[in-house]
């Protein structure tokens, strides 16, 4: 069974069960305007960030890199007893599965620009490389 649901734990009358799957959201504070820019330039190139951006104050620079092409939400119930088929979850599981593999997808790409764009040369050892399973 992909779900199990006691009943008697929901309170019908005010309960919605969502299922969810979120995409990668990294922040990322710049030591300047040059340093975003180029953060956002690498993330951009990736090609999967479209939806990332800068919030500049008078102390921080932050990059937020973010792709929401891969955000899954899907209503399960509402008010009431659980709704889809255990054919339907099971078909929701695997698609949030694709997504999340996907989403690691996109993270070694952002990590090898990263890599590939500012740590090179003496400053290679500063980066630890993830595990490419």
């Amino acid at each position: 069974s992909v779900l199990r649901v006691d009943e008697g734990s929901c309170h019908h009358e005010t309960t919605t069960m969502m299922f969810k799957h979120e995409p990668m959201l990294l922040h990322v504070a710049c030591a300047s305007h040059h340093d975003a820019a180029l953060l956002l330039r690498i993330g951009t190139m990736s090609g999967t960030l479209r939806e990332s951006g800068a919030m500049i104050t008078e102390k921080r620079v932050t990059v937020a890199l973010r792709g929401h092409a891969l955000a899954l939400t899907v209503p399960l119930a509402a008010r009431g007893p659980l709704r889809p088929s255990e054919e339907y979850l099971e078909m929701l599981v695997n698609e949030a599965n694709d997504r999340f593999e996907k989403n690691e997808n996109r993270m070694l790409n952002l990590y090898e620009g990263i890599e590939n764009e500012l740590f090179t040369g003496e400053y290679r050892h500063l980066l630890q490389c993830p595990s490419k399973t």
